[in-house]
């Protein structure tokens, strides 16, 4: 049986400043390369993933109030025909925007909405608005 010895190590140059030391073409760092870049990849996408997700977050903030301010102002230009006139066009509103009115009532001439968004894969946000002539609704 032949024998195995260790293996030396052997200077890749003959310039003592610049020599590199190999261990032929098993070397101990072979795929350290692959696992730091694989590592660097998977950092990279888990930031991509948090930046879009607290982007559809504050796109559905934006858009769940702007259907709230847009339905409490359809609703208070219809409160001389009632409440129910006036809830109705905020829950037109509503419904053209994708969106659902979960609350609608008047307080005189001022009209309060809530409206629920949802977030795709994360649940929904809820924005209210009220509308009505100034001085309207005193009681906040």
């Amino acid at each position: 049986m032949r024998q195995t010895r260790a293996r030396e190590l052997r200077p890749a140059a003959t310039c003592p400043e610049t020599a590199t030391y190999t261990e032929g073409a098993e070397g101990a760092d072979r795929g350290a390369a692959t696992v730091v870049v694989a590592f660097a990849v998977a950092m990279l996408m888990l930031i991509a993933g948090s930046v879009f997700m607290i982007g559809a977050v504050a796109s559905a903030r934006h858009r769940a109030d702007s259907a709230a301010d847009l339905s409490a102002l359809a609703a208070a230009a219809s409160w001389p025909w009632g409440e129910e006139i006036a809830c109705d066009q905020a829950q037109w509103v509503v419904e053209r925007m994708r969106m659902r009115l979960d609350e609608c009532r008047m307080n005189g001439q001022a009209v309060h909405v809530v409206v629920i968004a949802p977030v795709s894969g994360l649940g929904q946000i809820t924005a209210r608005a009220t509308a009505g002539p100034v001085g309207a609704d005193e009681s906040g």
